[in-house]
């Protein structure tokens, strides 16, 4: 009834059917057959494959392009770089985070992750978990001792990238009675203000959703180093509302971003 219907409307009735029914491999055949059989088809017939092919492969190819995973169905994909480390690489929709390790000095032991996410940390935790659980099947598990995160909030950058632990470390700073607000720093005057974000950071769990992904795996995840810490007018965080709603004020002078490396160890060495 559907191929009456569309064909009332002459060939380009006959057109539309044909290259939404077919599969790529028949389709070209297939318009020029029915074309070729109404009247008047034969003149179309030299109009339409003037554009038709690539209508053809956009229309019947659509089907075969690559479609991200759901959540669930992910797999840990695993290869060598140009670096000559091994990649471990989850793929998801609107996430890709890839672990890579290196075998020699100096970075033997050291996992660099590279994300380019906008899941929350709460969704990426089971991704992690996936590839934590792969690099520990292989022999660089019992060399793994660091996991460099990269920036806490990768500011500027293209996509949107998730600002749970951003969030966090801001109002972390703006409820703590030891820093500035207004003027953006620590008030006992500390010099390094690396060290006191790291201690905040980690006093305040800001990465929570991780650490039980480690302990499952009887690691425990700590937050050893900090570096490049950047601290912006409230206002000016992409993500202001959602301070805003916790009583941050716009010219508030907060720390939400840094550099964060993650110290891994077995939790029977836990101090």
């Amino acid at each position: 009834m559907l191929w009456n219907h569309f064909t009332r409307n002459g060939p380009a009735g006959v057109v539309l059917v044909s290259l939404a029914t077919c599969t790529y491999n028949v389709c070209a055949r297939r318009v020029r057959f029915d074309l070729a059989m109404m009247p008047g088809g034969r003149e179309m017939l030299k109009r339409v494959f003037v554009f038709c092919p690539a209508g053809i492969v956009v229309t019947c190819g659509a089907g075969r392009q690559f479609q991200p995973l759901a959540l669930g169905q992910e797999e840990v994909r695993v290869g060598q770089n140009r670096e000559g480390e091994t990649d471990y690489r989850i793929d998801v929709e609107n996430c890709t985070i890839t672990w890579s390790v290196s075998s020699s000095e100096p970075n033997r032991g050291v996992i660099d992750q590279h994300s380019d996410c906008a899941l929350s940390l709460g969704e990426q935790a089971p991704l992690i978990a996936k590839l934590l659980g792969k690099v520990l099947e292989t022999r660089e598990a019992g060399q793994f001792h660091t996991l460099s995160w990269g920036r806490l909030y990768p500011y500027g950058n293209a996509g949107k990238p998730d600002a749970t632990m951003a969030v966090r470390l801001a109002l972390a700073a703006k409820r703590s009675p030891q820093w500035d607000s207004a003027k953006g720093r620590p008030r006992n005057g500390e010099a390094d203000v690396n060290g006191w974000v790291r201690t905040l950071a980690n006093d305040a769990a800001i990465y929570k959703e991780l650490q039980p992904v480690f302990a499952k795996a009887g690691l425990e995840l700590r937050l050893s180093s900090v570096e490049k810490v950047l601290i912006f007018r409230a206002g000016e965080m992409p993500f202001f509302e959602m301070l805003r709603k916790s009583g941050v004020r716009a010219s508030d002078l907060l720390p939400f971003d840094c550099l964060m490396w993650f110290s891994v160890e077995p939790e029977s060495f836990k101090r």
